[in-house]
């Protein structure tokens, strides 16, 4: 269970992470708010890697 979550996390990191970029090239948010979110992306990121390996399954 912790694993496919922390997989989950992962993938919604690395999901934020482009659409943040994309929001700032189409001037649509400011580049703070962009940089917000990109951290917030890694945080996401990080949890999920941390809940994979946390739950010691080795895949």
């Amino acid at each position: 269970m912790l694993y496919n979550v922390g997989r989950f996390l992962q993938l919604a990191g690395l999901i934020i992470l482009p659409i943040a970029m994309a929001g700032e090239a189409a001037e649509s948010m400011t580049l703070g708010r962009m940089l917000m979110w990109a951290c917030v992306g890694i945080f996401v990121f990080m949890i999920g890697r941390y809940l994979q390996s946390a739950s010691g399954k080795e895949e």
